[in-house]
């Protein structure tokens, strides 16, 4: 009991230090930590840590982590939409996917245009394969008001992971597949995009070195259609130490790099993309701060 307690406390500080002005993310993702951004999006198959929440929840019944964990990110673009080019994105994150009826997570992120509430669930069928749904909040800030006006909403997805290898030891392969707003109120695609379909594989080369590819489909009704490809690949140094980097491709252009040093209860990650397309272009970086048991 005192484990959730701390947890419970630590977001509480993470909420209230973060209660500040903040800027638009990927398209592709509400959000996106130091670890996804350097991987340029990818990530759908295998989450680390909080990242499931916003990547696929469903793998937090295969992975069975817990932990908490605070992001800032800062980028720079040239968006005619904004007053200013330069943003700030600040998120808190709490996962427990050690629970044995079913894991649970729930998320604040503070955007310049919107605050968005996260809340999954996912649950164990059988060693290999795993199940997970997501409720969203997400309401528009003052200061956006007179460019998008005043909205609240609500929408949310489903999501499946699978193991393979825990059925063939032979198939290092894990894979992930997304639907995000699904229900799609009316009004809300102008602030979080249309549906989205997602896919993601990553593969165990050498236990050091994984390779992945995601693949996103933004299906707009009232705003805009596009695909995404993400290219990654993580590499484990030694030490705790991971570097890591990647490509987006299609209608989305950027590259990215990051790393991260990961001890026992505690972790930091950072994260560099450079979009080049479609516009607005820029650079983002973002700082991620973890503690896990």
């Amino acid at each position: 009991m005192k484990r959730y307690t701390l947890f419970l406390f630590i977001f509480s500080l993470f909420y209230v230090n973060f209660a500040w002005s903040a800027g638009q993310v990927s398209p592709v993702l509400d959000f996106q930590s130091a670890r996804t951004l350097g991987l340029a999006g990818a990530g759908k198959a295998v989450p680390t840590l909080t990242d499931v929440i916003f990547l696929n929840p469903a793998a937090l019944g295969l992975a069975e982590s817990q932990g908490v964990s605070g992001t800032y990110d800062w980028l720079n673009h040239q968006d005619p939409a904004i007053a200013s080019t330069a943003q700030r994105v600040l998120n808190a994150s709490i996962i427990d996917g050690k629970n044995p009826y079913a894991g649970a997570g729930i998320a604040f992120t503070r955007r310049p245009d919107l605050d968005l509430y996260h809340m999954v669930v996912a649950k164990k069928l059988t060693n290999w394969f795993s199940v997970g749904g997501t409720a969203k909040r997400f309401s528009v800030r003052p200061a956006y008001e007179t460019i998008a006006g005043s909205h609240v909403g609500y929408d949310g997805g489903l999501s499946i992971a699978l193991n393979p290898g825990a059925l063939i030891p032979l198939v290092p392969v894990q894979l992930g597949v997304t639907m995000d707003n699904l229900v799609r109120f009316s009004g809300n695609e102008k602030y979080i995009g249309g549906r989205k379909l997602g896919v993601g594989a990553r593969a165990n080369l050498t236990d050091i070195l994984y390779l992945m590819v995601d693949y996103t489909k933004n299906m707009g009704n009232t705003s805009r259609s596009f695909s995404s490809m993400s290219l990654a690949g993580e590499l484990s140094l030694g030490g705790g130490l991971f570097a890591r980097g990647g490509i987006q491709r299609m209608d989305m252009q950027a590259w990215s790099v990051g790393g991260s040093w990961m001890a026992p209860k505690v972790g930091f990650s950072y994260g560099y993309m450079r979009r080049t397309g479609p516009t607005p272009n820029g650079f983002e970086h973002a700082f991620t701060l973890d503690l896990y048991m």
